[in-house]
């Protein structure tokens, strides 16, 4: 598999809710050395998948971390989301990534749906990171959709 079909796997069985061990373990081993093939959407699909899977597999997420930091500027609103829920859902406090992902999401925020919005504000509350500027921009995009 190249780097895209073992984040799109690890992903549709996120997506599925199977945990099937030795197949999520295989992927983590195989993506480890070639976590730079990835690519914005490859990192941030993988870390949600296992996320949600609820696996806390701290060397896979510290090599997406350190992959992300370069390419964050790249990231889509959603890749930025879906990253920052990832790592607070299995709480891991992840400091250089989270400042990466608010200085992009700071960019991107006329393009966050209410969905990513209230995503990014939950990720950073469960972590306790008071990152004044993103709250403030986070807030102003919030009041305008409030009846979404």
């Amino acid at each position: 598999m190249d780097a895209q079909e073992m984040a799109n796997t690890v992903w549709a069985f996120a997506t599925l809710a199977v945990q099937d061990g030795p197949l999520i373990s295989a992927i983590s081993a195989e993506a480890m050395p070639r976590i730079m093939e990835f690519g914005t959407q490859g990192l941030s699909n993988t870390a949600w998948a296992y996320a949600t899977l609820g696996i806390e597999n701290r060397p896979l997420l510290a090599a997406i971390s350190s992959s992300a930091l370069p390419l964050i500027a790249d990231y889509i609103p959603q890749e930025l989301t879906n990253t920052a829920w990832a790592f607070a859902f299995l709480s891991i406090h992840d400091l250089p990534l989270l400042e990466s992902i608010s200085s992009a999401a700071l960019r991107r925020m006329t393009s966050f749906s209410a969905q990513m919005i209230a995503n990014t504000a939950w990720a950073y509350s469960k972590l306790s990171v008071r990152h004044v500027p993103l709250l403030q921009a986070l807030s102003a995009q919030s009041r305008p959709r409030i009846n979404e």
